[in-house]
């Protein structure tokens, strides 16, 4: 956010909402956003501020149930503005997923041939194109057997 002059607030409220149920505040004044199952969804850094030289200020977060306030002390001290403070949302958690998708994507088809094997073998994966009727099912049933051999669905539903 930009905070243009000091008649400005100095309370910013943002509601958290999606799978969100709880915030938790971590010892280095980050926030967790945690689901119902206490699994951490979203991660929101440390807050900071900075005036227009780039001074930074004092700045924190407080709690109320799902409305997060970011708090910047534009008052306190004789700073330039505007003033600059944004709250840095992250999926924290997402990024991992995705990232052991891609790594198990890469080991798994070092074991390509027990891929195909799991899906009949490459005589079956051939019928099922040949049985397709028209070029888009043939598309479709390629896209197939390529996602159960590559795992590249793996990928798709961590990622996407």
């Amino acid at each position: 956010m930009r905070i243009e002059s000091a008649d400005a607030p100095e309370r910013y409220d943002y509601v958290v909402g999606n799978d969100a149920a709880q915030l938790r505040e971590e010892p280095d004044e980050s926030i967790s956003v945690l689901n119902a199952d206490g699994e951490m969804i979203s991660h929101i850094a440390t807050p900071w501020a900075r005036d227009a030289n780039g001074v930074e200020m004092p700045t924190h977060y407080e709690i109320e149930g799902l409305k997060l306030t970011q708090v910047v002390e534009h008052r306190a001290g004789s700073y330039a503005y505007p003033v600059v403070a944004d709250p840095f949302w992250s999926t924290a958690w997402k990024v991992v997923k995705c990232t052991s998708a891609i790594g198990a994507f890469i080991v798994g088809n070092l074991f390509l041939i027990t891929k195909v094997r799991r899906v009949g073998g490459i005589a079956r994966a051939v019928d099922r194109l040949r049985g397709a009727s028209n070029y888009a099912n043939r598309y479709k049933a390629a896209l197939s057997v390529f996602g159960e051999v590559s795992g590249i669905g793996g990928i798709v539903s961590a990622c996407g």
